[in-house]
């Protein structure tokens, strides 16, 4: 089962996670990277957006802040 997973993530890797996505390698179910079902819940986020979690999740995984 490891080398299973191992295998599948490296496949991922070698894909990218779009690509992945688009190829159905996640349960077999395939989306499209630019349409496809729930397309229409999508938006792009303002530039004054700001997620109350982001900059301390960053802070713990050793991240950079995206504010510079």
């Amino acid at each position: 089962m490891l080398d299973q997973a191992a295998a599948f993530l490296l496949e991922v890797e070698k894909k990218g996670l779009f690509e992945a996505v688009e190829a159905g390698l996640f349960a077999d179910v395939k989306r499209l990277r630019d349409g496809g079902r729930g397309l229409a819940g999508v938006f792009l986020k303002d530039e004054a957006y700001q997620n109350p979690f982001e900059d301390e999740l960053r802070r713990r995984l050793g991240l950079k802040s995206r504010r510079g």
